[in-house]
């Protein structure tokens, strides 16, 4: 009898990943509040005297413009990694699934998917994001939260790096979507070689995984970061970082 396969599945980030540009950016800076306000939004992100999903709705509803025509823009500027079709393509052959998880909108990064990758291939991609209520006439986007409480979503984009390099968590740096295939490659062989695929797997790594090097001609300046928040922890590893719920104390205990 032939060996196991270990299942697989990949989680990536949208926005400075499987595309160069951040859609929202593209939205904001081109038909919205503008590159000036934006930019001065993320900083106050950064610097912690706002939250994200404070300054996200300001951002998104500084908007007026239907939704396709906004998504023309988009179409024009957004450029997508050199190497993910073949990847996402090497994932389908070999029965990786597939998700996206962004701090976006869904019905944009679906869109933006079809559009790109065409509505077969796209549909094989799941995703993890904030829903949105789009007016026909565009006088309205408004995000719908996948969570009540106020995530730190900061973009911590090509910071990554040097976080991981700060604090000690093993990483892979990458340039394109080419060099992830050729890891993920390296790291199913080293492991059906190694396990069988039964176990804990030959390379086991919880925290992180992939980042785009700082120094990839693939960069975008654009997407500076600063360290996840306390909230951000909580979001990623829920089981390290949980939100501390004082107990109650007894009526009848004695002050």
């Amino acid at each position: 009898m032939a060996n196991p396969t270990r299942k697989i599945v990949c989680f990536s980030d949208f926005d400075g990943t499987i595309f160069m540009q951040d859609t929202g950016h593209v939205l904001f800076d081109n038909l919205g509040c503008g590159e000036e306000r934006r930019q001065m939004l993320d900083e106050q992100i950064k610097s912690g005297e706002r939250s994200f999903r404070e300054v996200s709705e300001e951002m998104w509803g500084s908007l007026r413009v239907p939704f396709e025509d906004g998504f023309e823009v988009m179409k024009k500027e957004l450029e997508i990694d050199q190497g993910f079709k073949e990847f996402h393509q090497f994932c389908i052959d070999n029965g990786i699934i597939f998700n996206v998880i962004s701090a976006g909108l869904k019905p944009i990064l679906r869109k933006v998917l079809d559009t790109f990758l065409g509505e077969d291939e796209s549909s094989q991609i799941g995703i993890v994001a904030n829903d949105a209520q789009i007016k026909p006439d565009g006088s309205e986007w408004k995000p719908i939260w996948r969570h009540e409480t106020e995530l730190g979503h900061d973009k911590a984009g090509l910071r990554l790096e040097e976080y991981c390099i700060e604090h000690q968590i093993p990483y892979i740096g990458f340039d394109s979507f080419t060099d992830v295939k050729r890891e993920v490659e390296k790291i199913m062989k080293e492991d059906q070689e190694k396990t069988g695929g039964v176990g804990k797997p030959a390379r086991f790594n919880p925290r992180a995984n992939m980042w785009r090097r700082v120094s990839s001609k693939q960069a975008v300046p654009k997407f500076v970061a600063a360290t996840p928040s306390k909230e951000e922890k909580m979001f990623l590893w829920p089981e390290n970082f949980s939100q501390y719920q004082p107990k109650p104390v007894p009526e009848n205990m004695a002050s």
